[in-house]
């Protein structure tokens, strides 16, 4: 059996007044006049709001920024804005009258009386613009009824213009079917082909009258007509019909009528 040689102290009973002295030695935070229940208090105190500190927006330069551009915005400025919204927006300003200076101190005049005099000026006093596009002075207006309109004397020569010279091949043929005394109807004549003879160049024309035309080669020439066509649809023996005049003129002592100014239909 063990026996115990350790002996413990006894304890020695501090008084509580002596406790108090030492919390008020190293307690340095809080006032010990204060007691600690009205130090807590000020926790559930509410912070005053930034916004009644006349000094918060010149100490925050964020909050400043954003007031300045929310100002901005619904002033006019060139900032961009919806262009449906500025359209609306005009619209309800063209709908309100503005109130010019003079209507706002105008009285109106007794009954009986114009509510305005309109002063005309005179013709010599009335002024315009000589020149918008100048620094020109104003001057008087011109005398409406002395303006005249300048009137330019043309000159104009009796020009008479002469046909288109003749191709070189084509003068032959223009001698060819030239006579003396000859006459070229005003009616136009139609009719169809008799015959026509390639190598002696010439044929006739039967009229709706019963009568025949003489048809020769250089007065289809010159009326335009395409003589390797032509004789292509001779030779096929085609119905060939025509629109022209004729030419009555004599040679060798009789009477011959040529068919002149020739279309084929």
């Amino acid at each position: 059996m063990k026996i115990k040689t350790s002996f413990s102290a006894p304890k020695q009973v501090v008084p509580i007044e002596a406790c108090t002295e030492k919390r008020k030695t190293k307690n340095i935070f809080f006032n010990s006049a204060i007691a600690i229940s009205e130090l807590k208090q000020l926790g559930d105190i509410e912070p005053i709001p930034e916004e009644y500190d006349q000094y918060s927006e010149l100490q925050s330069w964020e909050r400043s920024q954003k007031k300045v551009e929310k100002w901005l915005s619904k002033s006019s400025s060139a900032r961009p804005s919806d262009p449906a919204k500025f359209h609306l927006e005009l619209q309800k300003l063209k709908k309100v009258k503005m109130i010019t200076p003079e209507e706002l101190h105008f009285t109106p005049p007794p009954p009986g009386f114009p509510d305005k005099i309109e002063v005309k000026p005179s013709p010599e006093k009335k002024k315009r613009w000589v020149d918008f596009s100048s620094d020109s002075d104003l001057s008087g207006t011109p005398n409406e009824t002395r303006l005249q309109p300048i009137r330019i004397p043309v000159q104009t020569s009796n020009v008479i213009l002469q046909p288109p010279p003749l191709k070189p091949g084509l003068i032959k043929r223009e001698k060819r079917s030239k006579f003396q005394n000859e006459k070229i109807s005003d009616k136009i004549y139609t009719g169809k082909l008799k015959f026509y003879n390639l190598k002696k160049r010439h044929g006739f024309i039967t009229i709706s009258e019963g009568d025949d035309v003489f048809l020769v080669e250089d007065e289809l020439v010159l009326s335009g007509i395409i003589l390797r066509h032509f004789k292509d649809d001779v030779y096929k023996q085609k119905v060939i019909n025509f629109k022209f005049r004729i030419k009555v003129c004599i040679n060798q002592g009789k009477e011959k009528r040529i068919a002149t100014n020739i279309e084929i239909l």
